[in-house]
């Protein structure tokens, strides 16, 4: 195996730690201060009436703040995986290009949408 072919390894290797270090932060957050905060589904959502998010009908995204800084799209994903997401856009800076804790994640459905929000702490 060439020296080039070891770096590479050693780098998938270490992406990947820091990958599951990312998302090992994320699961933790969420056990200890139930901070996932899918807190409504944007677009100027209201709050109702019971303090709960309002949707919007058609409209499967919410916002979720409190992110980990260190976790990743994929990291958020795998957060959601029950709930069949579609895209995830994670705001960063635009000056920086690192992330800003928060994100819109798109659902494939309300279904999706809905469990997500039940996951809210």
């Amino acid at each position: 195996v060439s020296t080039a072919g070891r770096d590479t390894s050693k780098q998938l290797q270490q992406q990947r730690q820091q990958q599951q270090a990312a998302a090992a932060g994320i699961q933790q957050q969420h056990d200890e201060q139930q901070a996932t905060a899918v807190a409504a589904a944007s677009h100027g959502n209201e709050q109702q009436s019971n303090g709960g998010p309002q949707k919007t009908p058609g409209y499967n995204v919410a916002y979720v703040g409190n992110i980990a800084f260190e976790a990743g799209p994929a990291d958020i994903s795998a957060l959601f995986a029950e709930c069949t997401v579609t895209k995830v856009r994670l705001h960063t800076d635009k000056d920086t290009g690192k992330s800003k804790g928060y994100a819109h994640v798109h659902f494939a459905d309300e279904a999706g949408l809905d469990r997500a929000m039940a996951m809210s702490g």
